[in-house]
């Protein structure tokens, strides 16, 4: 038997063999590459996404945590029922007054801040040259307004009627010495700048 008769058989078998993982291994190795690129990607987004909630968190507790604090203020300082009993040229003043201390204590998401009486009507507002209007209806007005042991309440996502814009409101309690309820005041935020503020970030 020529001996090469065995080699060329073996041969053929190692270039069948070569033939067969040669694919099998750019495959198997392919498959683990896109593993571990998708696993990068995962992670990359899971990051992302991680700092894009902690930016919006961190915008939305400092908006609220500074309109919190103004309310407080405009809450401690302009009594509903002492506003209703001021004339016209008085309740004028009053009025710049607020607008002054709202401009002085602004953020852009800060839509404007209302004060109104025990029945809902608008007494006094920072935003100017709008329409007198009534938040009777609202039910976090309601809820301020029939539950005597409750001082403060933000509003569901709402159209605000001062802006015709979407909108967060946060309201306090306005009450008199006996602990009757006087009106609240109200403070908006804007759902805009933060709809902005997602827009502009660098996903």
């Amino acid at each position: 038997m020529n001996p090469l008769d065995k080699v060329i058989p073996f041969r053929s078998l190692f270039f069948t063999l070569i033939l067969v993982l040669l694919p099998l291994s750019i495959v198997l190795g392919l498959s683990s590459f896109l593993y571990v690129t998708h696993k990068q990607i995962v992670h990359k987004a899971e990051i992302t996404v991680s700092n894009l909630a902690w930016v919006l968190e961190s915008r939305v507790v400092s908006d609220l945590s500074r309109l919190e604090s103004l309310l407080l203020y405009v809450n401690s300082e302009f009594d509903p029922e002492q506003i209703q009993r001021l004339n016209p040229q008085e309740r004028s003043w009053l009025s710049q007054r607020l607008v002054h201390l709202s401009l002085l204590h602004s953020f852009p998401g800060l839509a404007g801040v209302n004060i109104f009486d025990s029945t809902g009507n608008l007494l006094l507002s920072s935003q100017t040259d709008i329409p007198l209007f009534s938040i009777a209806d609202r039910p976090h007005f309601l809820a301020l307004r029939n539950n005597p042991n409750l001082s403060q309440i933000f509003s569901p996502v709402i159209i605000a009627r001062s802006t015709g814009k979407w909108s967060l409101a946060l309201l306090h309690a306005s009450r008199n010495e006996k602990g009757e309820f006087t009106g609240v005041v109200s403070g908006l935020l804007n759902l805009e700048e933060l709809e902005k503020l997602f827009l502009g970030l660098n996903l």
